[in-house]
């Protein structure tokens, strides 16, 4: 059975999750060498924590990510130095092991997710505890008189699915704030068959209103969630599975594709597509849109390329008459003990492409590449192979308006980066 609960940003010697792995319509793609490129570590960890997810940016010139089992930082643009801050540092009650990437709020402030922490129900994993929780940082309301100032933290919610049966646990990033203020999410494990879960948070006078919308069956629908929601224009919340339903993948199921449309008796859910060996299997990061509604998303394994698995995939959901029409814009051709594609992609102001392969590259320590749209066919870069200059980034990369990349990589001593066109 693929467990997922509480494995984000261990190292990928342990491949980031505990796959098993049994298995192995498509866009035309061109591959051109690859473009000269500047690539700078911006900040190194020196192996005392480990960047689990990409940055946020903030106006071009802020920073922010989580790295290792406590902190959470903001790294701050300052001529043509970045300075590297701690906002946070978690004790195992407040929080424990945070995951996916840190999402701001319209005034500044931090939100985020811990996998651990919080109500203890859940049990102990090795040094770690808790059910996991949503966490709100903001600057403390003491003026500062130091260099290191830490926020302030607030839980504004602690899963706890002893107490409230159908709950979620292990929460793994992503949140997504809608115009009302609302928070979603997902949670790796918990629901009624312990497949995980879609939540929302809403605020009121008296704090936040946890609801469950959606509960998953692993042999159904799906699970466990993963990775970034989309809300789309009519107030759809579109994600993804890292595997669960399709019977192929080792029996374990290849991921979907999820579409939850609100209605008077609640959420509904409709599967948009169902992966398959062939197109690709087991996503992680989750989903970006374009303006026109286009989905984006990647597969870490699969597709037609590469060892018997498959390097992985880039694949593109568009919307048709009220659905979605499905399409591999690239196949990658990792070998058989290389992961591909990871993470979220970015998406620049002319339709290009970003992403990170786990492995591969010229080296076998993961890549940066470029999908370029021309005219329906989609060409492909290689940015940057990892070296040990940085290894095995475990999410993709963000792009800022000048078309500069930022990244983390966990490997290498662990890494925050910068490639500059």
């Amino acid at each position: 059975m693929l467990i997922a609960t509480a494995t984000l940003g261990c190292s990928v010697g342990r491949k980031l999750l505990l796959l098993t792995i049994l298995f192995l319509c498509s866009a035309v793609t061109y591959v051109v060498p690859a473009t000269a490129q500047n690539y700078t570590i911006i900040h190194n960890f020196a192996g005392e924590d480990f960047p689990n997810a990409g940055v946020t940016l903030n106006a071009a010139t802020n920073l922010y990510g989580n790295a290792g089992e406590q902190t959470v930082y903001r790294m701050r643009k300052m001529g043509a130095n970045w300075l590297f801050f701690p906002l946070y540092e978690f004790n195992g009650l407040d929080g424990e092991q945070p995951a996916g990437r840190i999402t701001l709020g319209s005034d500044g402030s931090v939100y985020g997710a811990s996998q651990l922490g919080g109500i203890t129900e859940c049990g102990s994993q090795g040094d770690y505890y808790g059910c996991g929780l949503i966490f709100h940082l903001q600057p403390s309301i003491t003026v500062c008189q130091t260099s290191l100032c830490y926020w302030t933290e607030t839980p504004i919610y602690q899963f706890d699915p002893v107490n409230h049966p159908g709950d979620g646990h292990s929460p793994n990033g992503g949140l997504i704030f809608d115009s009302a203020g609302n928070i979603y999410g997902t949670a790796q494990a918990g629901g009624t068959d312990d497949s995980g879960t879609v939540f929302v948070l809403s605020p009121s006078q008296n704090g936040w209103t946890e609801t469950t919308i959606h509960t998953f069956n692993f042999f159904i629908d799906g699970g466990p969630p993963n990775g970034n929601l989309v809300l789309d224009r009519n107030g759809n919340l579109i994600g993804t599975t890292q595997a669960g339903s399709h019977p192929g993948c080792g029996g374990e199921g290849c991921g979907v594709v999820f579409e939850l449309t609100p209605t008077s008796s609640g959420w509904v859910e409709t599967i948009l597509h169902e992966f398959a060996p062939g197109v690709g299997m087991y996503t992680i990061g989750g989903l970006i849109s374009d303006a026109a509604g286009n989905l984006y998303g990647t597969t870490l394994i699969g597709g037609t390329s590469g060892g018997p698995t498959g390097g992985g995939t880039v694949f593109e959901l568009s919307p048709s008459n009220g659905s979605y029409t499905f399409q591999v814009l690239h196949n990658f051709t990792g070998a058989a003990d290389q992961y591909g594609p990871i993470g979220l992609l970015a998406l620049d102001s002319s339709g290009n492409l970003y992403g990170a392969t786990v492995d591969e590259g010229a080296f076998g320590l993961g890549s940066v590449f470029k999908l370029t749209n021309n005219g329906g066919q989609w060409i492909y870069s290689d940015l940057h192979d990892f070296t040990g200059d940085g290894e095995n980034p475990e999410d993709g990369p963000t792009v800022d308006p000048s078309g500069n990349l930022y990244g983390t990589a966990y490997g290498g001593g662990g890494v925050v980066w910068e490639i500059t066109p």
